[in-house]
Order: C-alpha cells, then structure tokens, then sequence
C-alpha cells in the first residue's frame, strides 16, 4: 500500500520543509465502510496508479482485477463479478456506457479525470443500485465546483474545496519511454472560487501506438483446440489495430449559498481506439442471409482468421445538475423526529454512442440514451442513527443498429428507494440498509431477426429487494472484527434476456434465454463475511499489522454466458460442432441460470517499519482469492474439454500472492511489487486454462515546492512508473480475448505534475 505512512509523517516533515503535506488527499481507507473493505485511492497514490483504462487502475487493489480487451478496454472484476454485477458511478450517477453490454465496449470513466477513486462494499452500496452485488467503482471529479461548507456531508474532500477566494491550477504531462506504443497523456485542471461563485474546467489527451506485447499475440494452440482449426498467421511483439485517441472536457459552474447550493457541468469525451485483429472477424453475412461485403476491402491472410482491421468511435456527453437545501428541518433531543441535515436533488442526462468501423465503413453502432434523478435525504439524530433516505429512477432508451444488431431496441424505466443508516454503540458500530425496486424492460422492435426467425415480447416486469447489515467489534486497542450479512436481488439486463445474433467483437453468437429458456428469474445472493484487523505481538514482539476478510455468497439463479459447445458456421448459416474454416466459427454462447457458489479472502500482512537515519522501509505482503462453483454441473450442447472442471465458473481470476517493499525518505518515495499469479486451471466447461506468470511493478516519486522561500508558490511531483518489468507474455483469465491479446509487454512512464 504505497505512500499510507505519508500522512502519519506529515506533522515530523513539516519541520523540515517537506513535501507531505500537499498530500491531503490520497489515501486509503480500507475501513471507512462498516464490516466490508473499502478501497479510496486519491492524491499521490492516484497520480501514480492511473493507467490508461478503469480496470488497470485499481486492478492492484485487494479483491479487484481488470478484464482487459485490448489495452484501450480495462473493466473492473470485483471479487470474481463484473458487468452488470459491478456499478460504475461518477459523481453519484450511473456512467451509462455500454461496458455492461460487452467486454469490448469501453468504460465512460476516465481515470485520468479523477479526483478519488473508490471501491465500496456493503450497505452503502444500496444508494446506488441494487444490481452492485460486487460492489461500486465511484469515480469522483468534483466538476460542479461546490466549497468546503457545501460538500460538509461528503468525506472525500479535495484540497481545492475550501470557503475561501482562491484559485486551483493544476498541470500534468506523462510519457511512455518504454514501449514501442508510445503512450502520452496531457491533462489540465482549473478551480476557482469567487465568493459564492465556483468555476471548473478539465480536460486530457491521451495517445498511444499498436501497443509491444511479449512474444506472439494469438495463442494458436488454444484457438485450434477451441474452433478445431488451425491458425495460419500471427504477430510477434507487437498487437496490431490497438492505437487509441481519447480526449475529453469538462466545464462545471456552482452557487454556493448559506441556505442553498446549486450547480451544473457539461462534459463530453471522445475515444477512438481498435480491437486486436484477430478477435474481430470480417463482416461478410448480412443479417437475413446473402453474401456481400460490410466494407469495401479488407487484409485477407492466406487462410483462417481474417485480419481485417475494426476501429471503435466513442462519443459520450453528459449533463449533470446538482441542488441541495442545507439543515432544512433540525429537531435537537427528539427522539421521534429526525433532524434534516441535506436534501439534495441530482440530475444525469446521458447520450452513448458506440460506433464500429470496418475500413472506414459503419458496420454497427450501438446508442444508450438515459435521464437519471436522485432525490437524497440526510438525516441524523433518529433513534441514535444517522444515514440517508433517497429515491433514485432513470429512463433509458437503447438500440443497435447494423450487422451486429443482436440486442433489439428496448426502453427501460427504473423506480427505487432506500435508506441507509448508521449507529454507534459502545465498542460497536452498525450499519443497515434496504432497498425495493422495481423494473420494466419494454422491447420496441423483434429480437434480431437473422435467419428469417423473429421473436416480438411483451414488456418485462422485474420486483426486486436487497437488505444489508453489518457490524464493527473494537474488540481492544489493537483490534477490531467486523462482520457483514446481505440479501441482494438483480433484475436481469436486456442482453441477458433477448440478445439473438453474431458478436463478432468476442467471436460469439449471443443468444439471450428468453429464445430457449424462457424468462430468468432475478438473482438473489447471500453474502455473508468476516474481517480481522489486528496488531501482532509474538512472545512481546511486534510483528506487524494484519488486515483480512473471508467471504462466502450463495447465488441462486445466477445469470452467465455459457459455452454450449456448438458454433455457429457463418458461411452455412447453421449451429454445428465445428468449423472448416475459422474466420466463419463464431462461438455460440447462451445466457442461462445457474445456482452457484462463492467463495474467497483478501489478505494483507504488513510487517513494522523500519527507520534508517531519515528514511523508512516498509515491506508488507498480500494475498486474494475467489473460486466459483455451479451447484451441480451445466447441461450444455456439447462437452469437447474443460470435463474436469464443469460445475467452475467461468472467466474468473486465478489466486494472487505477492510482497510489496516501499521506502520513503524526505521528498522522495518509491515502491517495488513482486504479484505471483496462478494458473486458472478452474476454467469452466469448452474453456481453456491460462499459465501462471510473476509480475514486477515499480514506482518512483519525487516532490517539492516550486520555490524554497514560499510554499504558496506551488508545488511539483515528478514520477517514475514501471510495468510488467520481466516482459512477461501475460494471458488475463478474466477477458474474452485472451487468446487473441495478451497484455501489454514492459514499460516505464516519466510524469510530471504542477500544482498552484
């Protein structure tokens, strides 16, 4: 956990004209949420960490991991679950994007935006949505630019956030110095205060080249045993089609009263990147049979997959609008009426637009067009609690329109409510929340028509509740046990229920269960976990802290795609056990349901510190876990591998151990991270396993003021960044193409940061 001893030494430093104390920001607070860990990456740590997807990121964090489609594409895995299981929020409301929909669509949220980061579990998660049953990934940029006294209910304040006239500017250049793709990112940041007005601007470019890989990109042994074909072509060292161009602005305008605050901003990014050739395959069939060309021209290979290069064209504007009402209603030593301490009012209007490219040429492009409102209520003082009571509703209108139209255009309306509270008692604290929702999916077209087949449903009713406690035992001064319990429900998503055609982004033909199945039941998991965190002490020796969770969920009727065995052959337009050729095999996935099991940890041993003259070593090390099992083994089509492993989840990460040494002295801090990660050997049936690889990351960081004589002035960080170090050729067992893409081979990237 780097630089978490800098706020400790803030105080020490001061004196001697360091650094740490423009830190105020970044840290990590992994009990700030009751009974489950909570993961707040900000300030420096951030700085350092930000990568140029979400899920890289925090893929370091306990218990999170990243699916990666390429290196412009990184989603969030938390504890085994993502997609629709895992929430993604910025500022509060939904990011709307289409990364739920397919592991090749890109988040909406910037990292690189960022003013915190968090991963939230537990009963928090309950204002968000009930779908969280992994948890939240809240992105925090602060645009609308309310001061100190009117964010006094958020706990993430930012430096800039203060009731005074001043001026935030802050400046940040990074490039890659090592690796042939060249990755630059740019970035601006501008706060300012003027009695009660606040202003607010940001915005990055990022750019990169095909990205360096270690050794070839296509594993051909594993897509030959997977189509039953063989690969007659393949890339050494570097993953063609792969550049990205991002960039994104945002403007934000607040008042700031006594009594009542209000502000909007507008923001909008655009991202162009590309899917490594070889997992996109040519379009040549158009829905509803004949053989014509999506595209003019293409890179035809002498013989299986064909290379043909697709490029994604990622639009996405945003509105939000933000009004509170400070302490309406305050009833001191009332036992029965709770005091009003906020009520707050947010509006989201989101416009998606996922646009693929074959030569140049439209082949598919998917819209999400959303409205969502929260209406908060804080309150305390009601019985001894304090929390929060809201509704929260979104109107969404979806559609895909061109080859890979295999979702049909639906509208989707959401109604929730919920409270969340808090309490302490004693040497206990205790947090409760519940949540009632209700969903309407209301298809506007027949599902996909292909093959002259086509399916018209009635609209979709969904009812779902979740509960949540937990509780936190300060058990003595050195030691607190936590405990958390739930019952959550998720509706299933439209893909989930009525896709029907070829995705040729995974190499799949999606089919949704109510096409053989019929309607899924919503999913309901219990989850239950306990935690430790501890100071050790061996025959009156200190030996360090300890922090860790176990955690075990029973999830009936859980939702996933899963192999049948069968592939759809494009080129005869039937569902077969193989294929002559492999650019005509698409996989044929079906949603289905499944009870299934979870179950894992997270650990994390840091050992004392050890202060050499002024500097300080700390060494910790670390562990995470998950393993998913059916509770009894799938009926599937056809069984061609994977016989020892059909009742395992599929697509989950492997087991992860690892030690971390980090050194600090004065201005300067470094960080070195050695991750052990294990075959996934659990892969689930017609899935193959991934090798096990050693992982090597460093960081170094350097920061001062701009003058000696005045830390007014500003300051400066400039910083260091190594990647994958051994150059190891490294499969993610969490992402579709896994056999098409490895990830990224070694890098280093030089930053700098100014501050004023």
């Amino acid at each position: 956990m780097p630089y978490q001893f800098a706020i400790a030494q803030e105080n020490q430093l001061e004196d001697e004209n360091s650094v740490e104390e423009i830190r105020v920001e970044g840290r990590k607070t992994p009990d700030s949420t009751i009974g489950q860990p909570t993961i707040e990456l900000g300030g420096t740590e951030l700085m350092v960490k930000v990568s140029g997807t979400l899920g890289e990121t925090i893929s370091a964090e306990p218990g999170v991991h990243n699916a990666s489609f390429g290196p412009a594409v990184g989603l969030p895995v938390l504890r085994g679950l993502s997609g629709v299981r895992v929430r993604l929020v910025q500022d509060q409301i939904g990011a709307w994007d289409g990364s739920s929909l397919s592991g090749d669509h890109a988040t909406t949220l910037e990292a690189a935006s960022a003013n915190t980061i968090r991963v939230v579990r537990g009963p928090t998660t309950l204002v968000h949505g009930g779908a969280a049953i992994g948890g939240v990934v809240e992105v925090e940029t602060q645009r609308i630019p309310f001061t100190a006294s009117s964010e006094k209910n958020n706990s993430s304040l930012s430096r800039y956030q203060t009731d005074s006239d001043d001026v935030f500017f802050q400046a940040e250049t990074r490039r890659e110095l090592v690796n042939d793709h060249d990755q630059t990112t740019n970035r601006i940041r501008l706060d300012a205060h003027a009695g009660k007005i606040g202003i607010h601007f940001d915005g990055f470019l990022r750019e990169h080249d095909d990205v360096q890989i270690s050794g070839q990109a296509i594993d051909t042994e594993a897509v030959a045993q997977q189509f039953g074909d063989i690969v007659n072509f393949n890339f050494n060292d570097t993953l063609p089609n792969t550049a990205s161009d991002a960039r994104n602005g945002a403007v934000g305008f607040a008042w700031n009263g006594e009594v009542i605050s209000a502000g909007v901003s507008v923001s909008r990014l655009d991202n162009r990147y590309g899917i490594p050739i070889g997992a996109h395959i040519e379009v040549e069939d158009a829905p509803g049979g004949g053989h014509h060309h999506a595209h003019p021209s293409g890179n035809e290979t002498d013989g299986g997959i064909v290379a043909t290069p697709v490029r994604v064209d990622l639009n996405h504007k945003r509105h939000d609008g933000r009004v509170k009402w400070h302490s309406p209603f305050q009833f001191a030593n009332n036992a029965f009426l709770p005091s009003i301490d906020e009520i707050e009012i947010l509006v989201s209007e989101v416009n998606y637009d996922h646009i693929e490219e074959e030569v140049g040429v439209i082949s598919t492009e998917f819209i999400n067009e959303v409205l969502e409102s929260r209406l908060k209520v804080l309150w305390s003082d009601f019985l001894g609690f304090e929390g929060e009571l809201g509704w929260q509703g979104f109107e969404r209108e979806f559609s895909a329109r061109g080859v890979e139209s295999f979702v049909p255009a639906t509208d989707q309306e959401m109604d929730a409510f919920y409270w969340v509270g808090q309490k302490d008692i004693h040497d206990w604290q205790i947090e409760l929340g519940s949540r009632y929702e209700i969903t309407t999916l209301s298809p506007n077209e027949p599902t996909a028509p292909y093959l002259g087949v086509s399916f018209q449903f009635s609209p979709i009713e969904y009812e779902t509740f979740s509960h949540q406690m937990a509780f936190r035992y300060q058990w003595d001064s050195d030691t607190v046990l936590s405990t958390a319990f739930s019952l959550s429900q998720r509706a299933p998503d439209v893909h989930e229920l009525l896709s029907f055609g070829q995705h040729l982004a995974t190499r799949s033909f999606d089919m949704g269960a109510l096409l053989r199945n019929g309607p899924l039941d919503a999913e309901t998991f219990s989850h239950a976990e306990v935690g430790l965190e501890s100071a050790l002490n061996f025959i009156g020796y200190d030996i360090g802290d300890i922090k860790g969770n176990l955690f075990y969920t029973d999830a009936k009727d859980y939702i996933y795609q899963q192999n049948t065995g069968l592939l759809f052959d494009r080129e005869s337009e039937l569902f077969q056990g193989g294929c002559s050729v492999i650019s005509e095999c698409l996989t044929l996935l079906e949603y289905t349901q499944e009870d299934a099991t979870f179950w894992g940890y997270e650990l994390n041993w840091e050992l004392p510190s050890l202060v050499v003259g002024k500097g300080e070593f700390i060494w910790s090390f670390f562990s995470d876990y998950v393993r998913g099992k059916f509770n009894e083994v799938p009926t599937v089509d056809a069984v061609f591998f994977g016989e020892n492993s059909a009742r395992d989840i599929p697509r989950l990460p492997p087991m992860r151990i690892g030690s971390e040494f980090q050194y600090q002295k004065g201005e300067w801090q470094a960080s070195l991270r050695m991750t052990q990660i294990r075959a996934q050997k659990h892969t689930g049936l017609n899935e193959l396993p991934t090798d096990q690889y050693l992982r090597a990351d460093m960081s170094v960081v350097h920061q001062g003021y701009l003058s000696t004589s005045s830390q007014s002035s500003g300051s400066y960080s400039i910083f260091l960044r190594g990647k994958n170090l051994l150059d190891k050729p490294i499969r993610n067992s969490t992402s579709f193409l896994r056999h098409y893409a490895p990830e990224t081979g070694r890098s280093v990237e030089l930053g700098v940061r100014f501050e004023y």
